[in-house]
């Protein structure tokens, strides 16, 4: 019991590997690619730590089908033999509870939150003192800087839409700024009077006030749009609501809103990222 318990929270603790990595504060070049992060451009600890963490969660499916096959054969080989029987069934029934367990505490950090399996840099605390303000002032004032990986990445907005042209850069980390690199992000902040966010996704996309994906997400609203004075809209269509939450959610139709709004990258005034007078980009 004792080693089956200690195996368990040994478990544990790689799982909540994305969590505690983010008190890190020290950059990293690795020496080796971890397998099947081929596409992702790793520069420093945080995406080295998020590649190990998505290797390890398929590897785990892959050793589970490794041991119930041995235990299998093992169950085949037992000749009637009780105690090899046993032993085959122990191993079987070990495997498919280790990946039931991989399963389910993936599937319960993504619902707590998404970000949770998601290793983003924290901001810098100066040493002996407060956390440091960025400074304020001309373009990227914010020290704003493109994301290195993730659907904000330079690579993953190009590969979506080519509209940014010059500014891809500036619009990755908008992205980043807005959304932490979320697909799924919902504006704690940005909500109607009955507490429905309405930004949602990469760049944080106002339904009220667009269309997205060919669908009028503002009819699902009255008292809108949403606007930094106005917060009296009210979800009205909560199917169209949960419909354009949907859309605005899938990187793809983000984007292409955004590259429309911004004309290609060019226009950020509309994004808090940018205009913010503490920590905005100002590009």
């Amino acid at each position: 019991m004792k080693t089956k318990t200690s195996k368990f929270w040994l478990f544990f603790a790689f799982l909540m590997l994305p969590v505690a990595s983010q008190a890190a504060t020290f950059s990293y070049s690795p020496l080796e690619k971890i397998p099947g992060s081929d596409t992702v451009v790793i520069t420093d600890f945080y995406t080295y730590v998020q590649a190990i963490y998505k290797f390890g969660i398929w590897a785990v499916g892959i050793a589970a089908l490794l041991m119930i096959t041995i235990g299998g054969y093992m169950y085949i080989t037992s000749a009637g033999n009780n105690t090899s029987m046993e032993k085959a069934k122990s191993v079987i029934s070990d495997a498919i509870i280790g990946l039931i367990l991989a399963l389910l505490a993936y599937l319960l950090l993504y619902v707590i939150n998404p970000d949770l399996l998601t290793v983003q840099r924290l901001p810098n605390v100066a040493t002996g003192g407060p956390a440091a303000i960025p400074p304020t002032g001309p373009a990227g004032a914010g020290n704003c800087q493109p994301a290195t990986s993730g659907p904000c990445s330079p690579t993953t907005l190009q590969a979506s839409s080519s509209c940014f042209g010059s500014n891809l850069n500036n619009a990755s980390a908008i992205c980043l700024k807005e959304s932490g690199n979320s697909e799924t992000a919902k504006s704690g902040t940005d909500k109607c009077t009955d507490g429905n966010s309405v930004s949602i996704g990469l760049f944080q996309i106002n339904l009220t006030n667009h269309t997205v994906a060919g669908v009028d997400c503002s009819k699902a609203f009255t008292g809108g749009p949403y606007t930094g004075s106005n917060h009296n809209c009210t979800v009205t269509n909560q199917s169209l609501y949960n419909q354009c939450v949907s859309l605005a959610s899938q990187a793809s139709n983000n984007i292409a809103v955004a590259c429309s709004i911004s004309g290609g990258g060019a226009k950020w005034s509309q994004w808090g990222a940018n205009t913010n007078s503490r920590d905005g980009c100002h590009f």
